[in-house]
């Protein structure tokens, strides 16, 4: 796989990913009963973007620099921005956390997490980048993990389905992983996330993901 995770760690659209995904966990542990999470893509959770005495490398000025310096009035920004100073006490944005740590940041002790990644090296960093947290970790293909983990003994949750989109059957293959999964657990948050590339792929995208079934759908998008 191509896709340049670091380069691409912190931009504009991974924050915007990243405050979805706090907001809806946020929104879950407003109740007591426990929530499931499932990264069918997770990467390796945890990123480098600069040492002590050099700036952020790659997209993250775009991103996660300016909303770590901002004060912003919005319980769900302030809520991302302590996450992303406990990773950084320094007060330099040093490290990003990927999805999972996110999460896991997010979960109580009794809430469940699992993070997918298929590339060998990358699960390897993905385990070690998790060691210290209540993730599960599984090193194989994460649209298969959907049929394998689904339905949830804890019956709500959170999938994220956020691929690379670098195979020209990537489409094809999240559209029937995603159709085996509603039917399985219709009653989970699913977080589809693509890339903003081809206005006629996109809204292809769409319309085939409103086909899958009876099923609320929010379309959230940014460029």
């Amino acid at each position: 796989m191509n896709y340049a995770h670091l380069f691409h760690a912190g931009n504009f659209a991974d924050v915007h990913k990243h405050l979805v995904l706090t907001a809806l966990l946020m929104r879950l542990t407003e109740k007591p009963s426990p929530w499931f999470y499932l990264d069918t893509h997770a990467g390796s959770g945890l990123y480098t973007l600069a040492g002590r005495t050099t700036p952020a490398r790659g997209e993250s000025g775009t991103g996660a620099l300016p909303i770590f310096r901002a004060v912003i009035e919005s319980p769900i920004v302030q809520t991302y921005q302590s996450l992303l100073r406990c990773f950084n006490p320094e007060g330099i944005l040093i490290r990003y956390p990927g999805s999972p740590l996110v999460a896991a940041s997010l979960a109580r002790p009794t809430d469940r997490l699992v993070a997918i990644e298929c590339v060998p090296e990358r699960a390897r960093e993905l385990r070690k980048n998790l060691e210290a947290w209540p993730v599960k970790v599984h090193c194989r293909d994460g649209y298969e993990a959907l049929g394998a983990f689904l339905p949830p003994q804890e019956q709500r949750g959170v999938i994220l389905i956020d691929p690379p989109y670098e195979s020209t059957h990537e489409t094809e293959q999240l559209l029937r992983a995603l159709s085996r999964a509603l039917a399985r657990f219709p009653r989970g948050i699913y977080m589809i996330w693509h890339p903003w590339v081809d206005p006629a792929f996109v809204s292809g995208l769409r319309r085939r993901l409103k086909t899958l079934g009876n099923v609320s759908f929010l379309d959230w998008q940014t460029t």
